[in-house]
């Protein structure tokens, strides 16, 4: 779902993929959103839109991931995510 004008909004379409965790979501440096969760696997998994309304395919970051995931924009636009590894520290 998004907005299409000041007060309207679309339907609801499937971005598709299997998740295990709460979704994250950041603007990257161009306005952008990308998406991250934790899939099946417990990788890291993302999602970027390629276009207003379209989305790239699911593609995977690796890791394994024991947390709930956050994703933030620094102040140049960079994305950084944040989760906490299997040895209970903050990993980045």
């Amino acid at each position: 779902m998004w907005q299409t004008a000041p007060g309207g909004w679309s339907d609801w379409s499937s971005l598709g993929g299997t998740l295990t965790s709460r979704i994250s979501a950041a603007s990257n440096k161009d306005g952008r959103l990308e998406v991250v969760v934790r899939g099946t696997d417990n990788a890291l998994w993302h999602k970027w839109q390629t276009a207003p309304g379209g989305w790239s395919d699911w593609y995977s970051l690796g890791g394994t991931l024991t947390s709930r995931i956050t994703a933030a924009s620094n102040k140049d636009g960079r994305l950084e995510v944040f989760v906490r590894g299997t040895d209970n520290a903050l990993w980045h």
